[in-house]
């Protein structure tokens, strides 16, 4: 746990208390103590989540529709530790062909097929040809379809390109 949920956790104990101590001098009906009590502790947790997103733990939510990849890191699934395996995908949004700032962390479950295209594209990355990544939506939609069951496994369908150099202007 780092210093800032830390900090989190102590504001939110404090903040917890004192709502504690007015609830208890307070004249209201215990139903509505308790109800209040409840809420506090539900929107605990949830900006603790939130936050978790925000700190630069992986996200499970979806990748953008066009990012830059910088890098991946492929864990493959391991029966005997009953791990399903992840594909960690470090890119930056682009919109409107503008990077953002700063990269981000996406986790998406292991395929076979995505291993193939991330490791392709580190590979492309490494000899230094940057990669574009988009998602594929329409081959996504297609094979829902076509086959439910086939859409299932592949939630998360990417691929990437070559990114062209831009020429430098003349003098």
């Amino acid at each position: 746990m780092n210093e800032s949920l830390m900090l989190l956790v102590i504001v939110y104990a404090f903040f917890s208390s004192l709502l504690l101590f007015a609830l208890i001098k307070s004249n209201l009906h215990y139903f509505v103590k308790a109800t209040i009590i409840v809420l506090a502790v539900v929107f605990y947790t949830l900006s603790y989540y939130g936050w978790k997103e925000a700190q630069g733990w992986p996200s499970t939510t979806e990748l953008p529709d066009k990012f830059f990849f910088h890098h991946g890191l492929i864990q493959e699934p391991n029966k005997e530790a009953q791990d399903e395996g992840k594909i960690t995908l470090w890119v930056s949004e682009v919109y409107n062909n503008q990077l953002a700032d700063t990269p981000r962390a996406f986790e998406l479950p292991y395929s076979r097929q995505l291993h193939a295209q991330v490791e392709q594209a580190m590979i492309k990355t490494k000899d230094g040809r940057d990669q574009i990544g988009f998602q594929d939506r329409e081959n996504r939609r297609f094979r829902a379809e076509s086959d439910r069951s086939l859409a299932q496994d592949d939630k998360h369908s990417v691929y990437f390109i070559d990114l062209e150099e831009s020429a430098l202007p003349e003098k």
